[in-house]
C-alpha cells in the first residue's frame, strides 16, 4: 500500500499531492523489537513524517549508504510489527530520518543495529516443544509434574516410562481449545479434578503433538508466581504457559492478581496470538479463585479462569474401562491397574498411590518427622519447593524424645525424601544432634536444594491433619525461613482448635 494518498496523483479539485502519516506498528514480541520499531517510529514523527518517496528519494541522494530498500521496504520497516528488511535497509531508513530531525545519526545507528541483533538473538520462555517430545524424562515430576507409572516386568524398557494413554471425555474438551491455538486463536483450559486424576498427563497428551515451532514454558523458581511474573514479556506467539498447580501461581498476594492480570493481557493481545494458557487445579483451590469474597482477594484470577473450568472424573466410566482393557495386554502396567485399581481410580494406581501410602504408614523416626514438616509447611501457606534446610529446622520438633537421642551425626543424609517415593539424590552437609531445648534452631547446613511434596502428600495434608496444630519448632523455623519460601505463623490453622499458648 502507498504512504501517499491517490498514488501520488492530484486530488479532487485539483489539490496537491498530500502525504499522509505512516502507522506505529504494533508488536507484541520480543521487547527488543518493539523497541527497536517505537525508536524509528519517534525518530520518523521527528523528522517531520516524510513521505515514502521523501524517504526513498534521500535514500537514494546518498552514495554511502549500504542500503536501497524500495518504498514498499521502507513502509515495512518502519510500520509491519516483524523483522522487515536486511540490516542495511533499517540503517539506511534510520540514517536519513535522523538527518531530517536534525539527531545525532551515529547514536541512533548504534542503537538500531544493537536492537537489531537483540531481535536475531531472541527465542522466548521456555524450551522446545520438540525437545520434550525427545526426552520423556523432561516431563516427569521434576520437570512438567507427571507421575511415573510404578515400573511392573521392566515394562519401563519395553514400553516406554509412561503407560499408553487412554483418551476420555474431557480430552475431547481440551482438544477443542488446543485446535483453535493451531489455527491461530489464542486459548486457556483449567482441568480441575483431585490428586493424581491425570490432569497433567491429559495436558501433555494434548500439547505434546503441537507442530514444530511451539514451546512451553513452565516458570517455577524463586517461587512460581515471581517466575511467571517475570518472564512474561518473553511470551513469545506459539507458546503454551504451563500452570500445573495454578493456585501457585494465582493465589498469592499480591503477585497471584498481577500474573492474573498479565495473563489476560497475553491472551487478548492479537500482536503475540497464538499462546495457550493450560493449568491443573484441585476442586478446592478452583472455588477459591473463583469465588467472590469481601474483600475480593481474587477478582483478577476469577475474570481469568471463569468459564475455561474441565472436569476431570476421579475414576474411569465403563466405557474407559472398556478402552483401557483394549490396549491393557501389551503392558503389564495397564493389566495391574485393571485388575486391582479400586472403584475405576486407574490413574491414581499408576501414579503410585498406593505405594506412597504404604510408604508413609511405614515411615518412622526422622523420615515421618521430615514427611509431617513439609505437611504442615505446605498447610500454612509455603511455596511448593520447600528449602530443605528449613525442613530440618522443624523436624526435630516432631520427634519423641527417645526417637530425638537416636538421631546421629548425619541423620538428615541418611534420612529417605519426604517428598518422593525414592531416596533423597541431594547429600546435604549435617552437624550432630544439638539438646532439645535447641531443637527449634539447630539444623544442618543445608545451602539451595529444596523439596516439593507429592500431590499425594498435599492430599494426605489436608485429609489426615486438618486439626493437628504445627509443632513449636515449625512455627519457630517459618519466622527465620528466607522470603519467598517463608510460610505463615499466622494464616491457615486448624479452625476447630483454640488458639495454642503463648
Amino acid at each position: 500500500m502507498s504512504g501517499d494518498i491517490w498514488g501520488g496523483q492530484p486530488g479532487p479539485e485539483g489539490s496537491p499531492k498530500r502525504a499522509r502519516s505512516l502507522k506505529r506498528a504494533r508488536v507484541g514480541w520480543p521487547p527488543a523489537l518493539r523497541e527497536l520499531k517505537e525508536l524509528l517510529y519517534e525518530v520518523y514523527l521527528a523528522a517531520g513524517a516524510p513521505s515514502l518517496d521523501e524517504i526513498t528519494g534521500d535514500i537514494a541522494d546518498d552514495d554511502q549508504l549500504a542500503g536501497s530498500p524500495s518504498r514498499d521496504t521502507v513502509r515495512r520497516v518502519i510500520t509491519d510489527g516483524e523483522r522487515s528488511g536486511q540490516q542495511a535497509d533499517v540503517v539506511s531508513v534510520a540514517t536519513v530520518l535522523a538527518r531530517r530531525a536534525v539527531w545525532d545519526v551515529l547514536d541512533l545507528v548504534g542503537r538500531v543495529c544493537d536492537l537489531w541483533v537483540q531481535v536475531g538473538l531472541a527465542r522466548g520462555a521456555g524450551r522446545a516443544i520438540s525437545e520434550l517430545r525427545g526426552d520423556v524424562r523432561l516431563v516427569l515430576d521434576r520437570g512438567l509434574g507427571i507421575h511415573p507409572a510404578p515400573d511392573t516386568g521392566g515394562a519401563s524398557e519395553r514400553f516406554g516410562i509412561l503407560p499408553a494413554y487412554v483418551p476420555r471425555d474431557h480430552d475431547a474438551r481440551l482438544k477443542t481449545v488446543v485446535d483453535a491455538a493451531k489455527t491461530g486463536r489464542s486459548g486457556i483450559a483449567v482441568l480441575v479434578g483431585g490428586s493424581s486424576t491425570g490432569k497433567t498427563r491429559c495436558l501433555w497428551e494434548a500439547v505434546g503433538g503441537l507442530p514444530d515451532g511451539w514451546r512451553l514454558w513452565h516458570p517455577l523458581t524463586p517461587t512460581a508466581s515471581d517466575a511467571a511474573l517475570a518472564a512474561l514479556p518473553e511470551i513469545a506467539p506459539k507458546t503454551v504457559v504451563w500452570l500445573n498447580e495454578a493456585q501457585d501461581y494465582l493465589d498469592p498476594e499480591p503477585l497471584g492478581e498481577m500474573v492474573a492480570a498479565g495473563l489476560r493481557e497475553l491472551l487478548n493481545d492479537p500482536s503475540r496470538a497464538p499462546v495457550l494458557v493450560l493449568g491443573t487445579l484441585w476442586p478446592g483451590h478452583w472455588d477459591t479463585l473463583t469465588t467472590r469474597t469481601a474483600p475480593d482477594r481474587h477478582a483478577g484470577a476469577r475474570a481469568l479462569l471463569g468459564g475455561h473450568k474441565i472436569d476431570v472424573p476421579d475414576a474411569f466410566t465403563p466405557a474407559d474401562l472398556a478402552a483401557l482393557d483394549s490396549t491393557a495386554d501389551a503392558d503389564p502396567r495397564l493389566t495391574q491397574a485393571a485388575q486391582h485399581a479400586e472403584g475405576g481410580q486407574i490413574t491414581q494406581y499408576l501414579a503410585g498411590v498406593p505405594y506412597l501410602m504404604d510408604r508413609y504408614d511405614a515411615a518412622r523416626g526422622a523420615t515421618r518427622a521430615l514427611i509431617h514438616a513439609a505437611m504442615d509447611a505446605r498447610r500454612m501457606g509455603a511455596s511448593l519447593h520447600i528449602p530443605l534446610d528449613w525442613l530440618a529446622k522443624a523436624a526435630p520438633g516432631y520427634l519423641t524424645d527417645a526417637e530425638y537421642r537416636d538421631l546421629d551425626d548425619d541423620w538428615l543424609s541418611k534420612a529417605p525424601s519426604p517428598t518422593s517415593p525414592h531416596p533423597a539424590t541431594a547429600s546435604p552437609a549435617s552437624s550432630p544432634p544439638s539438646p532439645p531445648e535447641a531443637r527449634a534452631t539447630s539444623a544442618p547446613a543445608v545451602g539451595p536444594p529444596r523439596a516439593a511434596l507429592t500431590p499425594t502428600g498435599w492430599s494426605l495434608a489436608r485429609r489426615g491433619r486438618p486439626t493437628c496444630w504445627p509443632t513449636t519448632s515449625t512455627s519457630t523455623a517459618a519466622t527465620t525461613a528466607p522470603r519467598p519460601f517463608r510460610p505463615s505463623t499466622s494464616g491457615m490453622w486448624p479452625p476447630s482448635m483454640p488458639t495454642p499458648a503463648t
